[in-house]
């Protein structure tokens, strides 16, 4: 009882503080900045150093030192707050297989997949787990946890259902958020976590069999499902309060519009990171995603850490968690262009919005020059070359060695023929973006673009010498 208390107490905050005025949320940020510095330096030899000098009801972000991946890694056991934590430890943990989906001393762990560099072990205490899952049901509007509802749902306990098409094994974020469910969590919801190791037709099979209202999983996969539900394989989410949640790849907007238009369901989008699992999400007007700035602050800067202007686009998210003391990461760096702004959103939501995500800025490909040293080509410049191409469906830039590049391209059916144009619509921005660049760019028709075993998700640009890249030589 005590912990479905605690359940409904968190469901109820969470949809109270997402409901503030922007004042009262940015002062309930404020709040909470300042303790998570104030716990930081009495706990933290890492930021005990860092922040020497640093008055915490005083500070400002721009006062924080920024924090990369690599210095996580190599002062992780400085950053933690709990000195019986150790990363010796929690690796020796997580290798053993016997282990996967159990908690390290009541403590939930996640590894990034390292997909673009190296991989990141993040530790979150049991209450800030909890605080995840209360964001992700009550401010979804999964759940309702008014009075009156609380009541119905005792006279009639029946659980959300939910399904998970994702990667499982391991200490993948997104497979944890769903492994990792507080107890009283399920008396709202159940879950059916289906591997994407698994054959297509035992997915779909399940899910038939399972009927969800609400599907999860990385947009790669919802277009196969759309495929499966259109061949009259699939039929799911015909239930009340039905809806789509993508997760962990940029949504675009084709993809958007096919899911609405093959399960006449609402659409959501999630955007959070193994380091902070709750950033943002859509809302039903579908304007940009909702930051809770209550659980984190964000700032979208460029590749010098400077602010970039409201509703323009960065090359760095600096992230402030604010709920997890365990492990505090202060503008913590991740390597993802997006635009913010604050004005008010259709919905009625005060929250500020992210306008787009456009995934990330360290997938770079160096090009070599006919002049000085190699320049770089951002996967951006790609996406919005290609963006106005309705016969795209999908795409993939690979450096098959240093001077090759091979565009592969999901075409629309029918429309097969009708590549020649963005491949050289994409040829010119190159050569402009990069002027003096030594490239040739071929291209390659594919049916779908296949997901990277390790973490289940479709890498858009694959750098020369990085492992995964297809080559047909």
């Amino acid at each position: 009882m005590p912990a479905l208390l605690r359940m409904l107490r968190l469901l109820r905050e969470s949809r109270r503080d997402a409901a503030l005025p922007l004042d009262a949320l940015m002062a309930l940020q404020r709040r909470r900045l300042c303790a998570m510095v104030a716990h930081a330096q009495a706990h933290s030899r890492y930021y005990r150093e860092r922040l020497a000098g640093i008055d915490p009801e005083q500070v400002r972000l721009e006062d924080l030192p920024v924090l990369d991946k690599a210095t996580l890694m190599e002062r992780w056991d400085d950053i933690v707050t709990d000195p019986d934590v150790r990363l010796t430890d929690i690796e020796r943990f997580m290798a053993n297989p016997a282990n996967e989906g159990k908690r390290y001393r009541g403590h939930v762990l996640v590894r990034t997949s390292g997909t673009s560099g190296q991989p990141v072990i993040v530790a979150y205490g049991p209450e800030a787990f909890d605080h995840v899952r209360a964001v992700s049901l009550g401010r979804g509007g999964m759940v309702d946890a008014s009075g009156g509802r609380i009541l119905l749902r005792a006279l009639d306990p029946t659980p959300l259902k939910m399904a998970c098409v994702l990667m499982d094994g391991g200490f993948a974020p997104s497979h944890a958020n769903f492994l990792h469910q507080p107890a009283a969590a399920r008396w709202f919801i159940r879950i059916e976590r289906i591997s994407l190791r698994l054959p297509l037709d035992t997915i779909v099979a399940r899910l038939n069999r399972y009927q969800p209202q609400v599907l999860f999983a990385y947009p790669s996969v919802l277009d196969l499902l759309c495929g499966e539900a259109r061949a009259g394989r699939l039929a799911i989410l015909r239930q009340e309060r039905a809806r789509v949640v993508s997760l962990s790849e940029p949504l675009s907007p084709h993809l958007r519009a096919t899911l609405h238009e093959v399960f006449g369901v609402p659409v959501f989008d999630l955007y959070g990171a193994g380091e902070c699992l709750p950033i943002a999400r859509s809302c039903t007007a579908e304007c940009g995603l909702h930051v809770n700035v209550d659980l984190c602050a964000l700032e979208v800067v460029d590749d010098a850490h400077a602010p970039v202007p409201e509703g323009e686009c960065g090359s760095r998210v600096l992230v402030s968690n604010l709920f997890n003391p365990l492990l505090p990461l202060l503008r913590y760096e991740i390597k993802d262009s997006v635009a913010l702004t604050q004005e008010p959103c259709a919905c009625g939501s005060h929250l500020p919005r992210l306008l787009c995500v456009r995934g990330r800025t360290d997938h770079v490909l160096w090009l070599p020059c006919s002049r000085g040293r190699p320049r770089a080509l951002h996967p951006t410049l790609v996406l919005e070359t290609l963006l106005p191409f309705d016969a795209v469906r999908d795409w993939r830039l690979v450096q098959v060695s240093r001077e090759r590049l091979r565009l592969d391209l999901v075409l629309a059916p029918g429309r097969e023929g009708e590549a020649d144009a963005p491949v050289e619509a994409v040829r010119r921005a190159i050569a402009s973006a990069v002027p003096g660049a030594r490239f040739s760019l071929e291209w390659c028709h594919l049916p779908r673009l296949e997901a990277d075993p390790g973490s289940g998700k479709v890498r858009r640009i694959v750098p020369w010498g990085q492992r995964g890249v297809p080559d047909e030589d």
